[in-house]
C-alpha cells in the first residue's frame, strides 16, 4: 500500500497514540508488519572479533523518519552491488529499527469526493506503514571491509544508492589498528 504524499511523515513529531488495556478502546488495532527483513548481513563473527580493519559508518545529517520500505530498498541494493563488485568478505548492519507506526486518513479521489468524505474532522487514521526515527549524528548503516580498495568501490556504490534514502547522510571511515 503506497502513501500518497510522504512529506508529512518525514518530520519527527510525537504521535498521539492511545494505549489502553482494553483492546476495543485503543486507537491502534493492529501493527503493520515491517518490510525490513534482515538487519545484519555478511560475516558477523569476523566483525564481532574485530577482524575487519576498516569500518564505514553512514551517519545522518538531519532528524527525520525513514520508512521501512526505504531501508529495505537500500539494504537490498547495497548487498547486491557489494557482492558483485567487492565480494562476499564484508559485513553490513542496519542500525535503524522501524518502530514508529504511520497513519493516514483515507480520502476518496473521485469527483464530488468532498461530499462523500465529510466524516470526523480530526480522524486518527488507519495504520499504513512503519518508520524508523533517525536523529542527527546517529549511524544508519555500518559496514566492515578488509582494504582501502573495497572502501573506494563502496563509495561509488553508495553514491549511486543514496537517492533511495529521504535524508542527507555522510560517510565516516574508521581504521582500526
Amino acid at each position: 500500500m503506497t502513501i500518497k504524499n510522504p512529506a508529512p511523515y518525514k518530520n519527527l513529531q510525537r504521535p498521539f497514540t492511545r494505549k489502553s488495556r482494553v483492546k476495543s478502546k485503543g486507537y491502534i488495532k493492529t501493527v503493520p508488519p515491517s518490510h525490513l527483513l534482515k538487519y545484519t548481513m555478511g560475516n558477523s563473527n569476523k566483525f564481532n572479533n574485530k577482524g575487519y580493519p576498516i569500518i564505514v559508518h553512514i551517519v545522518s545529517k538531519e532528524n527525520a523518519q525513514v520508512r521501512d520500505v526505504a531501508l529495505e530498498s537500500i539494504r537490498n541494493h547495497l548487498h547486491r552491488e557489494i557482492e558483485l563488485q567487492i565480494g562476499a568478505d564484508y559485513y553490513m548492519r542496519v542500525n535503524a529499527a522501524p518502530h514508529q507506526i504511520l497513519r493516514e486518513h483515507k480520502q476518496a479521489a473521485v469527483a464530488q469526493a468532498d461530499r462523500i468524505s465529510s466524516g470526523m474532522s480530526l480522524s486518527f487514521g488507519k495504520c499504513v506503514g512503519r518508520a524508523a526515527r533517525i536523529h542527527k549524528g546517529n549511524d544508519l548503516l555500518v559496514f566492515g571491509f578488509m582494504d582501502d580498495g573495497a572502501v573506494a568501490k563502496f563509495r561509488n556504490i553508495f553514491s549511486n544508492a543514496k537517492s533511495k534514502l529521504p535524508i542527507l547522510t555522510t560517510t565516516v571511515v574508521e581504521k582500526i589498528k
